[in-house]
């Protein structure tokens, strides 16, 4: 009983350490930057955004959960390394993707110094959502709310920066994520490790190129909506699509740190057992039906409240966003367990199908229906990548990770 209050504790403070910055993130910083861009503007500042995250989670995010997969190889060897070479060469690689990409977007329009300000933007993303992996790896998730409520408050001192001193929307990010890393370096000690190369770095090599290969192909979706809206449509399509996603957005901004709390447990785990049953089938359809409800009538008041130019037009598509939501939620929690217990090739499997079916649903969709039509092949794609999760997880799970009596129970859902 006492083990299960720690983690019952932990999950309250791991959801409360995520909820808040994105709280602040949804309802502060980014409807503040949207009045002072206005409609066009902040399309292009979603985009710039979200190819940042995009990016931080194919490198960072990436190397964190490699990094607690492999740890007990590590900690069994009693070795130090190999992390921070492959963090240094993931921070050139993150430099030159801003650099280029954000001279692209852009445009004519960019100067050097907006170029700048989204390199070191991008590169303060990569250290931070790295270094946090030690709060993991200890499971203090004590020290993961510490730092998160100091980046809120980095929020709210770097929109008053960017009101009254400095007119770039970057320095709202600038300073937040400074001040949380100082946070960070003084409580971790990951970036002082030794920059060396142990036996184990051609396996974690490996098992992070496999993870980033997957990664790259599921968050080119998650983020795909503004880094392929912007050159197909417009920056004002990009600010009405993701207004509508407005609490959708919030639930897979959460869904990150829920899939690393899981999967911090999980590493210790060396079975699989999970059996369904109805009554469990009906708690989980009822409760995500009153998710749904409550995130759909949030929508309608936030809206007119944060982006009233563009309120009405975004509320058309809020029903389908929502949905869409939800379901990748589900998705990224269900996909925890494939990743800890399945073949890492059934990454590729699962990611490389779903971005198939996304592309050609979507953008088909797009050219017959509008922004509509958007929205329906993005629901059918997340539809359609849980039934492909939902089948790996029965079928593909090697048996001996699962007490023989419940193997024909295992199921990723």
């Amino acid at each position: 009983m006492g083990k299960t209050k720690e983690i019952l504790y932990n999950f309250i403070k791991n959801m409360m350490a995520y909820a808040i910055p994105v709280a602040i993130l949804q309802f502060l910083v980014q409807p503040l930057i949207a009045r002072q861009l206005g409609e066009e503007k902040n399309g292009l500042f979603l985009t710039i955004a979200a190819l940042n995250y995009f990016i931080t989670a194919i490198t960072a995010s990436v190397l964190l959960h490699t990094r607690l997969l492999q740890n007990e190889k590590y900690e069994k060897e009693n070795l130090t390394g190999d992390y921070n070479p492959i963090l240094l060469a993931m921070a050139f690689i993150n430099a030159l993707i801003m650099l280029i990409a954000s001279r692209i977007y852009m445009g004519n329009t960019a100067t050097i110094l907006d170029i700048a300000l989204c390199v070191v933007i991008s590169l303060l993303f990569l250290v931070h959502d790295y270094i946090c992996v030690q709060y993991r790896m200890e499971l203090n998730y004590t020290k993961i709310l510490m730092s998160n409520v100091v980046l809120c408050v980095g929020y709210v001192i770097g929109c008053m920066v960017y009101l009254w001193l400095v007119p770039y929307w970057q320095i709202v990010f600038i300073v937040a994520y400074l001040l949380c890393e100082v946070y960070d370096i003084t409580h971790t000690t990951c970036l002082r490790e030794p920059l060396r190369r142990t036996p184990l770095f051609g396996d974690t090599l490996k098992r992070y190129f496999i993870i980033a290969g997957a990664s790259v192909l599921s968050h080119l979706i998650a983020y795909g909506d503004r880094l392929l809206l912007y050159p197909v449509s417009n920056g004002s399509t990009v600010s009405v699509f993701t207004s509508a996603e407005i609490m959708g957005k919030m639930l897979m901004l959460i869904a990150s740190p829920l899939s690393a709390f899981l999967l911090s447990y999980l590493v210790k785990e060396n079975t699989f057992k999970l059996k369904l049953n109805k009554k469990l089938a009906l708690i989980f359809l009822g409760f995500f039906a009153a998710a749904y409800g409550i995130c759909y009538l949030l929508s309608i008041p936030m809206l007119n409240l944060l982006y009233p130019v563009w309120a009405e037009r975004a509320m058309v598509y809020v029903p389908l966003t929502t949905l869409t939501s939800l379901v990748n939620l589900i998705i990224a929690v269900s996909n925890i367990f494939i990743i800890r217990f399945a073949k890492s090739k059934w990454q590729l499997v699962i990611n490389g199908s779903y971005l198939v079916v996304y592309l050609l649903l979507s953008f088909l969709l797009l050219s017959l229906y509008g922004l509509m039509g958007f929205c329906i092949g993005n629901l059918i794609a997340a539809v359609f990548k849980l039934m492909v999760i939902f089948l790996v997880g029965k079928f593909a799970i090697p048996k001996a990770a699962v007490p023989a009596e419940q193997a024909q129970s295992v199921t990723s859902e």
